[in-house]
C-alpha cells in the first residue's frame, strides 16, 4: 500500500489522507454556504414611526417645537402672521418586509380632534397598502420634507376648511400609533411631535 510521508520514518495511507481532506472541505464549505444563505435572506419585518411634518416642517418623533427655538419651526408652521391658510400634517413610517395585505391599524391624533372637527379620520383599520402609502418618488411626500427611501411610507391629515381659525389648532400633540399583524406576530410603533408656538 502506498503511503504519504509526513516525517522521516512515518506516513499515512492515501485513503486516510483523502478522508481528512474531505472532512476539511465539509468543515470549511458548510459554514460559508450557511453564511451565504443568511446574507440573502430577506430582512425581518419591522415598523417604526420616524417623524411628522406639520405644514412642511419636518421633526423626528419625540421633538417639541417651541417659539424662539433655533429650528424656526413656529414660523414655518404658522407663517409670519401665525394664521396659516391650512394646517396639514404628514406622518412618516419606516417599514421593512411588510406584505401589502398585512392587517394594519393606526390612530393618528391631532390638536383639532379635541373639538371633534374631523370625526372618524383619526383611525384606520385595513390592509397595509390602503393605510400607509409609499413615500419613494411621491411628490407630495417629498414636498413635506420627510424621509422618502424605498422602505418609507406616509399618511396625512388636514384640518377641515371653514369654521374655527387655523391658528387655534397649531399647538398641541400630533401622534401616530401604528400596529401591523403579520402571521402570528404583531408589530407596533408610536411617535409624536409636540408644537408649543
Amino acid at each position: 500500500m502506498r503511503r504519504l510521508m509526513t516525517r522521516p520514518g512515518r506516513g499515512i495511507s492515501t485513503g486516510l489522507a483523502l478522508r481528512l481532506a474531505a472532512f476539511l472541505v465539509v468543515v470549511l464549505v458548510v459554514p460559508s454556504s450557511a453564511l451565504a444563505r443568511a446574507r440573502h435572506a430577506p430582512p425581518k419585518p419591522s415598523i417604526k414611526v420616524r417623524g411628522l411634518s406639520i405644514n412642511r416642517f419636518y421633526a423626528s418623533q419625540g421633538t417639541t417645537v417651541k417659539a424662539g427655538d433655533s429650528s424656526n419651526g413656529c414660523y414655518i408652521i404658522g407663517g409670519a402672521s401665525g394664521e396659516p391658510s391650512e394646517l396639514k400634517v404628514y406622518a412618516y413610517v419606516h417599514g421593512t418586509s411588510i406584505p401589502a395585505s398585512a392587517r394594519l391599524s393606526y390612530t393618528f391624533t391631532t390638536p383639532w380632534d379635541r373639538d371633534n372637527l374631523d370625526p372618524g379620520a383619526s383611525m384606520f383599520s385595513g390592509p397595509f397598502s390602503h393605510g400607509l402609502f409609499k413615500a419613494y418618488h411621491k411628490q407630495q411626500a417629498e414636498n413635506f420634507n420627510g424621509p422618502t427611501g424605498k422602505q418609507d411610507y406616509f399618511t396625512y391629515r388636514m384640518l377641515p376648511k371653514g369654521g374655527a381659525p387655523t391658528s387655534q389648532y397649531i399647538n398641541g400633540k400630533y401622534i401616530l400609533s401604528v400596529s401591523v399583524k403579520i402571521g402570528s406576530r404583531t408589530l407596533s410603533s408610536r411617535g409624536g411631535v409636540t408644537v408649543a408656538c
